[in-house]
């Protein structure tokens, strides 16, 4: 009961019976939100407003069961995994049959299904439209989880944007995969993490292309790997003064010089005149 009475918000007294019922109305709303919440998908919630000065709003909760969990099936739409994305799923299934239906926990499992997919090669995978049927009676939820898996992705060449100014042979040092590895996205991370580690762009993304350059016999589709890269200014100008007790008053200048080399090379010169 206490749980129930901090969902609701404290209004002023109704000035009318019209008001009272509308808040009674709200009430009933986010209680019934909140019991769902907790599992209870079949609360039996009314309310109803006495006469008085002021009139009084009266809300009547029965919870119902705590739904638990009946079936519980995952459909890939007919595809035909890897034996990896295969073990992968099997191993994010926490939920079971017995389990409290909590929606959060339902929700967190979707996920985790679509991140070990991911993990696996299929960088498409979705999920769709859950199918859910409850039991009143017996107080079950049979929860079906559809996830189209989309095809498995190889990454094939890298290609970086024809303006760039840094020398290929210096970009490919910091590419962390080989030609024909299985899409993994902290891989990709991991390569855009270390080009912003050079510090000599303003952006550099990487990701792989929308479509195949070719698609293997069992239906694994090769994908470039597109680098996205903004550069900074090549000379960097700086000034500032300075004041000290043994050198008084004084100036400070610094120029910074980029890809002089065209080798990811910074080269900074600074002066002080004190």
């Amino acid at each position: 009961q206490a749980s129930i009475q901090s969902q609701l918000e404290a209004q002023a007294a109704p000035e009318s019976e019209f008001q009272a019922r509308r808040q009674a109305r709200r009430a009933a709303e986010r209680i019934e939100t909140y019991l769902n919440s907790r599992a209870y998908f079949a609360p039996d919630i009314s309310y109803a407003v006495e006469p008085g000065t002021p009139p009084l709003a009266r809300v009547r909760v029965e919870p119902g069961p705590r739904f638990v969990i009946g079936a519980l099936e995952t459909d890939i739409m007919g595809a035909e995994l890897s034996d990896e994305a295969i073990q992968a799923l099997a191993d994010v299934q926490s939920l079971q049959s017995g389990n409290v239906a909590d929606p959060k926990a339902v929700i967190a499992q979707e996920a985790g299904l679509i991140a070990a997919l991911r993990n696996s090669g299929y960088a498409e995978a979705t999920a769709l439209e859950r199918q859910t049927l409850g039991d009143r009676d017996a107080g079950t939820l049979d929860i079906v989880y559809r996830i189209e898996p989309g095809p498995r992705i190889i990454l094939g060449n890298v290609v970086y944007p024809n303006d760039t100014r840094t020398r290929r042979v210096y970009l490919d040092r910091l590419i962390p995969f080989e030609p024909n590895t299985v899409y993994r996205p902290s891989v990709l991370n991991a390569f855009t993490r270390r080009l912003n580690a050079t510090r000599l762009y303003r952006l550099a993304s990487v990701q792989t292309s929308d479509v195949p350059k070719e698609t293997l016999p069992n239906g694994d589709e090769v994908r470039d790997v597109l680098v996205q890269l903004q550069e900074r200014e090549r000379y960097t100008v700086t000034s500032g003064t300075s004041f000290s007790t043994s050198e008084g008053p004084g100036f400070t200048g610094s120029l910074t010089r980029r890809h002089a080399t065209r080798r990811g090379d910074t080269i900074t010169a600074t002066a002080t005149v004190a």
